[in-house]
């Protein structure tokens, strides 16, 4: 616990965990932050708070489909993320490709912050309690999605129907509006 809230005090200072809630961290046991540490840089280096930040807000999907059973319906991983500022937050669906098992994530399932570009959020699995620590990469019009490892041990045997290492496609923004205000207020919370 306490090489934990070093961590923590180091993270705070270097301004990665701004708009983060530091106890749904330690609650997920993210000890592991050697990759937030590489992801932030040096703890005396201020996150970057520039204007010209990547835009992670949208919703983000990608299909999984099973080449084996090509009639069968396909599944997908959907983020549907909100952006204030560095503050990342939403939730996401996903299914098995045939719709076999879905996880629907829970409001503020996905919570995080930009640092020098990319987002870093954890992910928390509606099926097991599960958490993952995730990166987000803007890549043109598309968005990189990254798991870089799970954070918080799930409560049950249950699987993660989370990406892993996905491209995810914006989808139209003119269908968003509606969806992306229910998550803002959920975020708000």
């Amino acid at each position: 616990m306490r090489r934990q809230l070093k961590v923590v005090a180091i993270l705070k200072r270097s301004g990665c965990l701004r708009g983060m809630d530091v106890t749904m961290a330690l609650k997920a046991a993210i000890a592991p932050f050697a990759s937030l540490l590489c992801l932030c840089g040096s703890p005396q280096a201020p996150a970057s708070t520039s204007p010209a930040q990547a835009s992670f807000e949208g919703i983000w999907s990608v299909n999984w489909c099973d080449r084996d059973h090509p009639d069968s319906d396909c599944g997908g991983f959907t983020a549907l993320l909100v952006q204030d500022g560095e503050r990342v937050c939403g939730r996401f669906g996903a299914a098995r490709p045939g719709l076999t098992q879905i996880d629907e994530g829970e409001p503020r399932s996905i919570r995080g912050v930009v640092v020098k570009g990319s987002a870093v959020v954890v992910v928390t699995s509606g099926r097991s309690d599960g958490s993952y620590l995730v990166r987000l990469d803007r890549e043109g019009s598309n968005m990189r999605w990254r798991m870089v490892e799970q954070v918080g041990v799930p409560d049950n045997a249950d699987i993660q129907l989370i990406a892993l290492h996905d491209e995810l496609t914006r989808v139209v923004p003119s269908r968003e509006r509606d969806q992306l205000a229910i998550v803002r207020e959920e975020c708000a919370r």
